[in-house]
């Protein structure tokens, strides 16, 4: 009786080991939802009671793709791309300078005048331009202060990978890039 009950105590433990450390993930993945850039040091602090797995995890998880936002900007156009990656500043800037470029052209076209025509083209050229880097500069600072914030190593790193053989234990190595 006194091993059951034992037994109960020590699972009991485990489980709530394991549910507070999901708690603790879950509070960090909460903040960066909340906000990244607002909430960087309050993620770093509390990525701090993380294993390093789980801080790799989280930021997979959590890091931006820029691929297709360009290819919004570059389709759509008006900064949606920017929005749909979270990038409220760049796409309210390339929403702007769409809508003012387009007013431009039909100004331009209205009133016949070659030079609203033509500030409205090269209006629309650099903010099409704006719209194809913006992904790309944005996303690189963001997953730069998620890395921060997560502490997480990047890098290339050279891990011991244990195989059991049929007669022994074989260590081999395995590249890793993070």
């Amino acid at each position: 009786m006194k091993k059951m009950i034992l037994l109960v105590v020590i699972l009991s433990g485990m489980v709530f080991m394991a549910w507070a450390d999901e708690a603790r993930s879950a509070s960090v993945a909460g903040m960066i939802k909340g906000g990244l850039f607002k909430n960087e040091a309050a993620i770093a602090s509390a990525s701090l009671e993380l294993s390093p797995e789980e801080r790799t995890q989280l930021y997979g998880k959590y890091k931006k793709d820029p691929n297709l936002q360009f290819v919004f900007n570059l389709v759509l156009g008006f900064g949606s791309g920017s929005f749909m990656g979270g990038d409220v500043v760049g796409g309210a800037i390339a929403l702007g300078g769409d809508i003012v470029g387009i007013a431009a052209f039909f100004l331009a076209l209205d009133s016949n005048s070659k030079p609203l025509g033509i500030l409205a083209a090269v209006t629309l050229g650099g903010i099409r331009i704006f719209e194809l880097i913006r992904p790309y500069t944005w996303s690189a600072r963001y997953n730069a202060t998620l890395r921060r914030a997560l502490q997480v190593q990047t890098g290339l790193y050279l891990r011991p990978s244990p195989d059991m053989g049929r007669a022994a234990l074989d260590i081999g190595y395995s590249l890793a890039l993070h």
